[in-house]
């Protein structure tokens, strides 16, 4: 059973990457921008009581996803951005690893920086789960 899940998850994951054509990259700024810490313990409680593991290490794999996820979500609506798939006075979310950025990157409600959209096509990689495909590269590109 558990090597069928695990194969069902792969493939998926590996079908999600393929189905995915392009990348966006911009410059972006928000204005109105709100910023909170990932609860990380409850994307995993939503997730795991989703999965509904039974085991101990179901439990765990569960859980492994979930700990690139620590960091912060920046909220805002685009004043300007680079590139034409980042719509002005679009609202969007942007994930930022704690390793990289913290909420000081949000200044007087304005939040300045380097985005990329990853591929969210039905796979658990970071930022998918928050309802977002950008994740903050830097402060400027």
């Amino acid at each position: 059973m558990r090597f069928w899940l695990g194969a069902i998850l792969l493939g998926a994951t590996s079908t999600a990457f393929a189905d995915c054509q392009s990348t966006v990259e911009a410059n972006v700024v928000l204005e109105s921008a709100r910023c909170a810490a990932v609860d990380v313990e409850d994307l995993v409680a939503k997730h795991v009581e989703a999965t509904q593991p039974k085991t101990e290490l179901e439990k765990t794999l569960a859980r492994g996803p979930f700990e690139a996820y620590r960091g912060f979500l920046v909220s805002g609506t685009v004043a300007k951005a680079d590139a034409k798939a980042v719509k002005k006075g679009a609202t969007v979310k942007v994930f930022v690893p704690a390793a990289t950025g913290t909420c000081e990157l949000v200044k007087k409600g304005a939040f300045r920086g380097h985005i990329v959209a990853e591929c969210c096509d039905g796979h658990l990689g970071v930022p998918c789960a928050l309802g977002t495909s950008y994740i903050w590269k830097s402060s400027k590109r």
